[in-house]
């Protein structure tokens, strides 16, 4: 798709960015489109498969077990690895009980002015370790079930809170 050439104003006005912004998205729908027109793959050989052959595979249980043996992951480095997602997402938890209560005691100990730029940067602080904890806890669920599970799924677990916070 061609590019138009655009003036100073488009580019420093809402309305440019707007319409960079649905440019964007028509592309992505596009590629999307032709993601999803091609065939589906049925492994024969995990040894035939490259990186977009299982990205294709729609069962997501079978679709971790190529990526399983296509990496020649071991028992053993699973259970690494899970331990290291447990670690990280109790950390992130940690941080964002931490970045939360700091920016409380901050709105009864901050004089009014400092608020402005303590509350924001205590707030994003604690969103983006939450955010982090959520991620690790979503790889922490594929790696027990042996299964790429996405958010949405994740998020209507009947064991979510279960899972993000133990």
């Amino acid at each position: 798709m061609p590019r138009k050439r655009r003036g100073l104003l488009e580019w420093i006005t809402p309305v440019g960015s707007f319409r960079r912004a649905a440019e964007s998205i028509a592309e992505a729908k596009q590629s999307v489109k032709e993601a999803l027109a091609s065939s589906r793959v049925k492994p024969a050989r995990v040894e035939d498969l490259d990186e977009r052959d299982v990205r294709r595979i729609t069962d997501a249980r079978q679709r971790f077990e190529v990526m399983y043996q296509m990496h020649g992951w071991t028992e053993a480095e699973l259970r690494e690895q899970l331990r290291a997602v447990r670690a990280t997402k109790v950390t992130a938890q940690a941080l964002a009980g931490v970045a939360f209560v700091a920016t409380l005691g901050a709105v009864f100990l901050v004089q009014p002015l400092m608020l402005m730029i303590v509350v924001p940067l205590g707030g994003s602080v604690t969103v983006l370790c939450a955010a982090q904890a959520f991620r690790y806890a979503l790889w922490e669920t594929q790696i027990v079930e042996r299964s790429f599970v996405d958010a949405k799924t994740f998020l209507a677990m009947p064991d979510f809170w279960r899972r993000f916070i133990g």
